[in-house]
């Protein structure tokens, strides 16, 4: 068996997950694959088989613009963070391409490191012959680039722009008075009141900017913009819910057309008329006349959409991503004024702090600090079940179990449960089936729940929270039982023994406890020289009990001991956040704030394998019971599968 774990591999087989940002959707030109960015990964998906996923890892902060060029040979990505770089990819052969980091620099001195966590490339965007690259930087670089592709060269920069950029398109090259091409290239920008064309002559650097003439004063906030398929006309979408219409040739508005209620949030541009995404959910289709001719509710703000290459006069195809999460196949027949979209990816929308199987291999289930608990299928990664809750505060930690019999009005039912614990103090729980509510225990702890289990034989509910208290609960009266207090500080996390008498708590007191439950006696307890623990589990023999925590060490430890019996030091860069031990295999995984999953060798503690994808702390991780697959979810958003076999 320790053979077998020497020669143990861990390889990323699939990413869920999509960070909604702006034009952060892009439908590759060869009408078969889609690319989005997860945290601070690329993912390109296929339409057809949810399965084939490829992913370009080269950023270590969340990815905040992207784009592919025209002809779908190259994608760039810029990140936030400390490490505002650029990143442009050959798509073909998946390989980095170039790194540029000009948008780096910041503020030298004490102010450096607070500063750069805050800088972010706001755009990037390709010229119509993939030549050029243009980025930009938000209020604090003030900065713009022209890159040349062939070289990696910059070409030229605006210093100091004078406000804030929020996208930019390229209109090919520009054209002089009689409308025929010149050497010189055309692109616009928008942003705060601002809405401006560029000039560049791509020989000398020469960049010349013009601000578009509105005749009388119009005061708006621009968050998009495109040109149409002839390049003469500009369309740019407001925060007010507008688009403003610009001939090209003259600089001057033309219209303003209402479109939505919360903001124009994406626009496309078609040669029979525009696509607007809107704030509140909405898709819509202005034919050439800028009549509203079709619309459809989507689930949040439209924030990325991306046509077909293959779209014609009869069939519009698109692919539409929204800030909550969601990825939708749009199909539009402008003839019918007509749409049709169907779900083809669900996600989490904000940080996801829990992860947890039940019983089975085939499901899994995932907590999000969106406030939504969803089970998910392995065999194709869709959400089965999903459950949302407000008012409750924020989400703190998760239990999933299958097959529970209750006794509900005298009659035994089987429920398949999800336990969460929240920041108001409850303990909620509802069916993995259908998604329901289906029972809480209010005010189990004062401060807030921090973490949860479910005993073996599915009787009782043992919790911890702030104040450092350990409680149970009648899982069918939802009663105390029994209230165990000695952690000085919040508890981090629970692990039962099978024989569901003996439990671990650990807290950010430094100490982990081992209580027999039937007593209510706490009967070893152990503590570490400095920083809290983050996480406790347990050996597949149930004899080693293992922690991680501040101290950035794994710790193994036997209860008959006081010291630690062994300790990997440095075991992650940062503070280990989670720990998780396979049911099989001598093996466990460890994450933390360095952004790193980590798969170990229990019997010799020796390091097989660093999982790279996280651009946030990975904040929690599970087994599969067939130990076939390790999931890990993180901060940025992210939810992670890895498979584990051997050589």
């Amino acid at each position: 068996m320790e053979n077998q774990a020497s020669v143990a591999v861990m390889e990323l087989e699939h990413a869920i997950g999509f960070s909604g940002i702006p034009s952060g959707l892009q439908y590759h030109p060869n009408g078969t694959e889609y690319v989005y960015p997860t945290g601070g990964c690329i993912l390109i998906a296929s339409l057809s088989d949810p399965h084939n996923q490829v992913f370009l890892r080269g950023h270590d902060g969340n990815i905040s613009a992207l784009a592919m060029s025209p002809s779908g040979a190259l994608l760039a990505s810029g990140q936030h963070g400390s490490n505002s770089d650029v990143i442009v990819w050959d798509y073909n052969s998946r390989k980095l391409l170039y790194r540029f980091s000009e948008h780096d620099y910041g503020i030298n001195g004490e102010q450096f490191n607070l500063w750069n966590q805050l800088m972010v490339v706001l755009g990037v965007a390709f010229s119509h012959d993939d030549r050029l690259l243009c980025t930009i930087g938000d209020e604090r670089d003030g900065r713009l680039f022209i890159w040349d592709l062939a070289t990696g060269n910059i070409v030229t920069t605006q210093q100091k722009l004078q406000t804030t950029i929020h996208a930019i398109t390229w209109g090919g090259f520009h054209r002089d008075v009689k409308r025929r091409d010149t050497s010189s290239y055309l692109f616009a920008t928008c942003g705060a009141r601002m809405l401006s064309f560029w000039v560049l002559n791509p020989m000398t650097g020469e960049l010349v900017s013009q601000k578009v003439e509105f005749g009388a004063p119009v005061v708006r906030d621009y968050s998009c913009v495109q040109f149409t398929p002839d390049r003469e006309t500009l369309v740019a979408g407001t925060t007010s819910g507008d688009f403003a219409v610009v001939n090209v040739k003259t600089r001057r508005f033309l219209h303003s057309i209402t479109a939505t209620t919360c903001g124009v949030t994406s626009i496309a541009v078609l040669e029979s008329g525009v696509l607007v995404g809107g704030g509140d959910g909405d898709l819509l289709y202005f034919n050439h006349n800028y009549v509203d001719s079709a619309r459809v509710a989507l689930v949040g703000p439209v924030t990325g959409l991306s046509l077909s290459k293959y779209s014609n006069t009869s069939e519009i195809q698109c692919v539409a991503g929204t800030k909550q999460g969601n990825i939708y196949q749009v199909k539009l027949s402008p003839t019918l004024c007509q749409f049709n979209s169907s779900l083809i990816c669900e996600n989490h929308f904000n940080g996801v702090i829990a992860i947890a199987f039940a019983s089975e291999s085939d499901r899994f289930a995932t907590l999000s600090k969106d406030c939504t608990v969803r089970v998910w299928d392995a065999s194709d990664y869709s959400v089965v079940v999903a459950a949302s809750i407000h008012d409750a505060g924020m989400p703190t930690s998760l239990a999933y179990s299958l097959g529970l019999v209750i006794n509900v009005l005298r009659t035994n039912i089987g429920l398949d449960i999800l336990l969460t614990g929240w920041t108001d103090g409850c303990i909620r729980c509802h069916s993995s089936d259908t998604g329901s509510f289906l029972w809480s225990i209010d005010n189990a702890h004062t401060g807030g729940v921090t973490a949860v289990a479910l005993s073996n034989n599915q009787r009782f509910i043992v919790s911890g929270g702030v104040g450092g208290e350990v409680r149970v609960w009648d899982i069918r009266k939802r009663d105390m039982v029994s209230h165990l207090k000695e952690h000085s500080m919040p508890v981090t996390s629970l692990a039962l023994f099978e024989d569901d008498v003996h439990l671990l708590s650990s807290s950010r007191d430094k100490s982990f406890l081992c209580w027999e439950l039937r007593t209510e006696r706490r009967i070893a307890s152990h503590i570490q020289r400095m920083g809290g623990i983050n996480a406790v589990a347990l050996s597949r023999n149930q004899s080693i009990v293992l922690t991680v925590g501040q101290e950035k060490r794994i710790s193994f430890w036997d209860l008959r001991i006081e010291t630690p019996i062994n300790i990997i030091s440095k075991a992650h860069i940062d503070e280990a956040t989670c720990i998780a031990v396979a049911h099989t295999m001598p093996l466990f995984a460890t994450g933390g704030t360095d952004q790193i999953v980590k798969l170990w060798n229990f019997d010799t503690g020796a390091l097989i394998v660093d999982g790279v994808g996280h651009s946030g702390s990975v904040c929690s991780l599970a087994f599969s019971p067939d130990d076939r697959q390790l999931v890990s979810v993180g901060d940025e958003g992210g939810i992670f599968v890895w498979n584990i076999y051997t050589e």
